[in-house]
């Protein structure tokens, strides 16, 4: 397994989601190319054995998939006000299941799966700068994907970690 080296991936292989408008990388990669600290998730449903892809985005940008249905996307907040956006997303989408809610003390979005508008599912917030999505399949529980929030650890770089050494099983 080489940390820093690119990921093969058939791009006619339809087991998971591609890196569209994206770079397939390994999370060191990420890690490197970012201007924030990465963050990875190690819960039942997102951790380094469920990890099917790693996509970074020219000019920033972290999207992790995991095999279970979640996706868990890291980025330099780019909403001038996201209190606002979001209130404007629960106000457009009535009965959609929007909710704002708090996660780590700090404002944020929620959907459950499903409802009048059937969602997959996520979570959204910003803190110390850096946008964090957590979305799902549609299958997950909200309660899962908030327990995603709970769960992130610092990413440290393979010279200095075991867990640094992760890399797509896509």
């Amino acid at each position: 397994m080489n940390p820093d080296g690119p990921i093969a991936r058939d791009v006619t292989d339809e087991s998971g989601p591609p890196c569209i408008g994206q770079d397939q990388v390994t999370v060191n990669q990420a890690a490197a190319d970012q201007t924030f600290t990465v963050m990875i998730p190690t819960t039942d449903l997102a951790n380094s054995s469920l990890l099917s892809d790693v996509c970074a985005a020219e000019g920033g940008g972290v999207a992790m998939i995991y095999s279970s249905g979640i996706e868990f996307r890291q980025s330099s907040n780019d909403l001038r006000d996201p209190v606002e956006t979001w209130n404007a997303i629960v106000d457009a989408y009535p009965g959609a299941g929007y909710e704002l809610t708090t996660i780590h003390g700090l404002p944020a979005i929620q959907v459950a799966p499903g409802g009048n508008q059937p969602s997959l599912g996520g979570v959204s917030w910003v803190e110390d700068g850096v946008k964090y999505e957590i979305g799902g399949n549609g299958k997950i529980a909200l309660a899962d994907l908030l327990a995603v929030t709970d769960s992130l650890e610092p990413y440290v770089t393979a010279t200095s970690s075991p867990a640094a050494s992760i890399e797509p099983t896509g």
